[in-house]
């Protein structure tokens, strides 16, 4: 189950940092602004680096059976969440390339700090089986959701 629940962690961190980014495909997308399609790129990424914080902690917060049955719920939730962002994600497309290495600039420290505590509260939740049992379908279902929230990145047509 440790190893289960650890592919799905890990899973779950790649769509985000993936999707979040963007595969840029060269041509530069035009960011049209809040009003006309929910959101910013910059926006998007800070919702979604929020987010993945409330998903460590829901992890982190799951010590026994009783709080696993309560993190069951808080991560249905939580990728509800993810999948109304990654819709506003979606209307904006990705962003130019340009952009894109704005947005990783000024957003991979946080990430990465979320990272970390995404990766400790796995290591915690792995060492406990009563509470990874219960989270793995959990866990699963919201890799899930995260998955088919995220945009995908455009495919260069040929030259």
């Amino acid at each position: 189950m440790r190893n289960a629940t650890i592919a799905v962690l890990t899973v779950a961190l790649a769509v985000l940092v993936g999707g979040c980014s963007g595969g840029s495909s060269g041509k530069p997308k035009e960011d049209k602004g809040e009003q006309s399609t929910g959101g910013t790129h910059d926006a998007v990424m800070t919702e979604m680096t929020g987010l993945m914080n409330e998903y460590a902690d829901i992890l982190a917060k799951a010590k026994d059976k009783a709080s696993a049955e309560k993190a069951k719920d808080d991560l249905k939730a939580l990728g509800d969440k993810f999948q109304s962002v990654g819709e506003r994600a979606k209307k904006l497309g990705e962003p130019g390339k340009d952009q894109q290495e704005a947005l990783m600039k000024k957003h991979m420290p946080e990430m990465e700090k979320v990272q970390k505590r995404l990766n400790e509260a796995v290591q915690k939740l792995a060492k406990n089986p009563e509470v990874a049992v219960v989270l793995g379908p959990a866990l699963q279902e919201f890799a899930k959701k995260m998955a088919e929230a995220m945009p995908k990145p455009e495919k260069k047509k040929g030259p």
